[in-house]
């Protein structure tokens, strides 16, 4: 299959225990599989469980409703502002929107949801 995208931690602040999450899927043939939600999950586990951060932030341009979907009906990330005017893209310029989780929204996802539940052992 090769390379399906890509997913970064970045921006880490350890004195504050947060960090910067982005992510980009490569051929439009892989999205929609559930490739994003296992991405991030996996990221947000990683963060909250092995490096113990308190909070996650990311952004996406407005226009970018699958992303916004996945990240806030589906992995309960929060939009949390909207800056105006932030891309110029297709010509005019779009609102970069600002989204976030903290460890207690990512715990009652798992609660919610039993998300690791099916792993193996």
């Amino acid at each position: 299959m090769g390379l399906v995208g890509t997913a970064n931690l970045v921006e880490i602040d350890w004195k504050n225990n947060h960090a910067f999450h982005g992510m980009m899927l490569g051929a439009p043939s892989t999205r929609g599989k559930g490739i994003g939600v296992d991405t991030v999950m996996a990221i947000m586990r990683y963060a909250f469980d092995e490096l113990h951060l308190e909070r996650l932030d990311g952004s996406m341009i407005e226009y970018n409703e699958p992303s916004l979907a996945m990240y806030c009906k589906k992995c309960n990330w929060q939009i949390e502002g909207r800056q105006r005017n932030w891309y110029f893209r297709k010509g005019r310029y779009w609102d970069r929107i600002i989204v976030g989780i903290t460890r207690q929204d990512y715990l009652e996802l798992l609660e919610r949801t039993n998300y690791w539940s099916d792993e193996i052992s």
